[in-house]
């Protein structure tokens, strides 16, 4: 309460000091206005302000006569100084201090006046605040009874509403219900018309399977029968006659002697069979030509319809004394000509013989008048691969034998005149060229 009452009381502005007055009382001693009136003690507040009025009843009336004291030297003195100086006085401030009883009387008036009304504001505001409690309870009774009321009319229109239309849709659930049903059926018989067909049209397409893999089969069969036919007339235009053929064969004859069980892999016509045959040796053959194979039996020769690799893996183990084979390596690819030394070591028995005749490749002229004609040669077989196949199947090999050299009319002709650098260059040529076109390879297990 000092605040607001340090004032300059000469020239006093009432409406500035009412709010000078009224600004404390609401804010405190804060020297700025704020909006937010939350901030403050409200309670607390009206309390001060009840004590500041009953002091200032008490003391809103001034009197000029008060104890005056003094002190230090001449105290007494002092105070009888400030005696006279304040009679001399009070002519000039009696005026003025009725003035200020005055005013003073009225600002705790109006203060007092003030205080009636924030009371009044308060007991109002507390009613308006328990009235205002008392219509939301009343709201909320009044707006619970109305909601039960109408979640009570719904059920019962929602109760009314399944009732009436209970009927309708159990009808609507029985026709849905027929034409799923219906559907289904339709359904069902387009299926059975449809795996029936598709049953049908399979067989059909089996039985039109079986009609092209018999033609097919049959086309086949044909055409391997006219290309062994074929082969066959080849091979007598340009294999040479039989006689021929058993004349060049002669000379293996003598490996076999004392041997039993001959297997001819490859056999053709079947010339070294009946040399064999002749020579009390048995013996079988098998060829992939059937009509090679034909002319076999009609001799009486025993020989199989039968690939040769095939006929080694039939074999037992260890169950053969000796394979001959001549003019056949040479239609191999390189897997299968590995494959057949190393099936040809593994059938033969202890001391088991193998012979391989086939091309030449050292003498250049059998490109030119042998091997490119027959169009069923692969690649010709040189003879130091040839040994090196052997011995790594696990067979001894004899020295490489060359044979059957063209015949005197392909060479080049020397003559005793000529001088000697030039037959040597000529005797190497006719080596080159025309040496042994043939050559074999004995192989002992």
């Amino acid at each position: 309460m000092v605040k607001f009452l340090n004032f300059n009381f000469k020239n006093i502005d009432i409406e500035t000091a009412m709010n000078s007055v009224n600004n404390y009382l609401i804010f405190g001693d804060k020297s700025e206005f704020t909006e937010n009136l939350n901030e403050y003690d409200l309670d607390y507040a009206l309390k001060e302000l009840q004590e500041n009025l009953i002091k200032a009843n008490i003391t809103y009336q001034i009197s000029a006569d008060g104890t005056i004291d003094a002190c230090g030297k001449f105290r007494k003195i002092k105070i009888v100084l400030k005696k006279i100086i304040r009679k001399l006085c009070r002519w000039y401030l009696f005026d003025i201090m009725q003035q200020q009883t005055v005013f003073n009387a009225h600002a705790v008036r109006v203060l007092n006046t003030e205080q009636e009304i924030v009371k009044y504001l308060l007991a109002k505001n507390k009613s308006l605040q328990k009235n205002s409690v008392e219509m939301l309870s009343n709201f909320k009774l009044q707006y619970d009874l109305k909601l039960k009321e109408m979640m009570v009319h719904c059920d019962k229109e929602r109760k009314q509403m399944e009732s009436d239309h209970k009927l309708e849709i159990e009808q609507i659930k029985t026709n849905y219900d027929l034409e799923i049903m219906k559907i289904k059926t339709d359904y069902d018989f387009k299926i059975d018309q449809i795996e029936e067909k598709n049953d049908w049209e399979t067989e059909k397409i089996k039985e039109l399977y079986q009609v092209l893999k018999i033609e097919s089969k049959e086309i086949r069969e044909n055409k391997a029968k006219e290309w062994d036919k074929w082969y066959l007339d080849f091979e007598n235009y340009f294999r040479g006659s039989r006689e021929e053929i058993r004349r060049r064969n002669e000379r293996y004859v003598d490996y076999y002697k004392d041997r039993k069980n001959i297997l001819d892999l490859g056999c053709g016509r079947g010339e070294m069979l009946e040399l064999l045959t002749e020579h009390q040796i048995s013996c079988s053959g098998v060829d992939c030509n059937p009509y090679m194979v034909e002319i076999c039996l009609s001799k009486g020769l025993d020989v199989t319809l039968k690939d040769c690799i095939e006929a080694l893996e039939e074999r037992e183990d260890s169950s053969i004394e000796g394979i001959f084979t001549s003019q056949m390596i040479e239609h191999l690819d390189l897997e299968k000509e590995k494959l057949l030394l190393e099936l040809s070591c593994k059938k033969l028995k202890q001391d088991g013989i193998l012979i391989i005749e086939t091309v030449n490749p050292l003498t250049l002229g059998i490109f030119c008048y042998g091997f490119y004609i027959d169009p069923t040669h692969t690649k010709p077989v040189h003879p130091a691969f040839l040994r090196y196949l052997a011995e790594t199947a696990g067979f001894r090999v004899d020295p490489i034998q060359f044979t059957d050299e063209f015949p005197e009319e392909y060479k080049i002709l020397i003559s005793e005149d000529m001088p000697e650098e030039v037959k040597r260059i000529a005797v190497k040529i006719n080596e080159q060229l025309y040496g042994a076109q043939d050559y074999y390879l004995v192989c002992r297990k």
